[in-house]
């Protein structure tokens, strides 16, 4: 199915392609993108694999949409300081799971600018399994949706707060060391602490 659709997109020009979009519900193009968006990179991929594990990596942003009554409505307008307050523009919140190595973008979830990244990507937890090591910013760490997302078998590398208190305990021979929230004392998590320089200044990363 994914190839015959991926044809039949080579095959439309430019313009007839943004008509079409433009044109179509939502459920169309949801099944077009579950058809063909899968990850891409070979063995031989540079930048896409780490010791067997296939580099992914969760990330959100946000981006404008048309200036439409039914858009604000559905999505929302950003706060400005400014003006009357509102963004010029509603805007969608996007997070993605995307393929280090390829960029490839292999899952989705969208939703109000009001919307929470964490929120959102509990919508990609259907895209993770096993083989995959997959990286996130601290924004999304939180107990529960770090145990949604190691249930589904993937290896999960995700940066936590500065401020976060992981009391360290045991040290293992890299460097790293294993510790827990202290809320939840029976899960232990590996930590890696970090120093970056940049411009003179030490950043700590965890």
């Amino acid at each position: 199915m994914g190839q015959r659709l991926v044809a039949v997109m080579e095959r439309a020009d430019q313009g007839s392609a943004v008509q079409a979009a433009r044109a179509a519900r939502p459920e169309p193009l949801q099944a077009l993108f579950s058809a063909v968006a899968a990850p891409l990179a070979t063995a031989q991929t540079q930048g896409s694999w780490y010791r067997g594990l296939r580099l992914m990596s969760i990330d959100g942003t946000c981006i404008d949409v048309a200036d439409t009554p039914p858009n604000e409505a559905a999505f929302s307008r950003p706060g400005t300081g400014r003006g009357e307050g509102a963004g010029a523009f509603p805007q969608v919140r996007l997070v993605g799971l995307a393929e280090c190595g390829t960029h490839a973008l292999t899952g989705a979830a969208i939703g109000a600018c009001t919307s929470g990244e964490p929120t959102l990507t509990r919508d990609l937890l259907g895209s993770l399994g096993e083989g995959m090591l997959v990286l996130a910013d601290r924004n999304f760490y939180g107990f529960e949706l770090w145990s949604e997302a190691a249930a589904t078998g993937a290896q999960l590398l995700w940066r936590t707060k500065a401020g976060h208190v992981l009391p360290p305990g045991e040290r293992l021979p890299d460097g790293s060391y294993l510790s827990h929230l202290r809320r939840f004392a029976g899960h232990r998590h590996r930590m890696i602490d970090t120093d970056v320089v940049v411009r003179g200044d030490r950043l700590r990363y965890r």
